[in-house]
């Protein structure tokens, strides 16, 4: 794949297997008892600039959607089979892991979820997702995002052959098939058997 066909901005030393993509994550009051907001992602951003730190996008009521961070997310060869799965759902998407942070954000705001990583494998994602200690949130995945996945997908995956696995033939004379089984000519323990009187 050409330079040019690579999302950007990019770091000139990232290879093209790469990409930079800002997250964009909401922030939303649902009035439950014992939680007051619900942090989720909501949007991939490609080719979207670094930030220092999260920068406000829009405020509408009780509802707040931030630029949380500009990422990188790599592809793998060894995750293309899980990268065609994505492609061929009705909704193919980007998989943003978050994690809950330990203090307050600097701006003595709620406590604000770290964008831990971010790839497009829904393999990787459902571990996340079964280890129960990240949150994982499915965001669409740029038109621009997805060429450059499928291209990827194309110059790397190899398709595994199907091997059926051949069954040993019984040979009788090297298994005693249909002979008497040892226990029963000489008990359980192997010992002789015993003679009245």
């Amino acid at each position: 794949m050409q330079q040019e066909d690579i999302p950007g901005p990019m770091d000139q030393h990232a290879p093209a297997d790469a990409a930079s993509v800002g997250i964009v994550v909401e922030k939303r009051r649902i009035g439950h008892p014992w939680q007051e907001w619900q942090w989720r992602a909501t949007q991939a951003l490609a080719g979207a600039p670094q930030i220092a730190r999260w920068i406000t996008i829009s405020q509408t009521g009780d509802c707040i959607q931030y630029h949380a961070a500009t990422v990188r997310v790599e592809l793998h060869r060894k995750e293309t089979e899980s990268y065609l799965y994505n492609l061929a759902s009705p909704q193919p998407s980007l998989f943003v892991v978050m994690r809950e942070p330990d203090h307050d954000d600097e701006d003595g705001d709620d406590e604000r979820p770290h964008v831990h990583l971010v790839t497009a494998s829904v393999f990787e994602a459902q571990d996340y997702l079964d280890s129960g200690e990240e949150m994982v949130d499915a965001v669409p995945l740029p038109d621009v995002l997805a060429r450059w996945l499928q291209a990827f997908v194309d110059a790397h995956h190899v398709e595994e052959k199907f091997i059926k696995r051949k069954r040993d033939k019984l040979k009788p004379d090297d298994r005693n098939f249909g002979k008497r089984p040892v226990s029963g000519r000489a008990g359980r323990t192997g010992a002789p058997p015993r003679e009245d009187g």
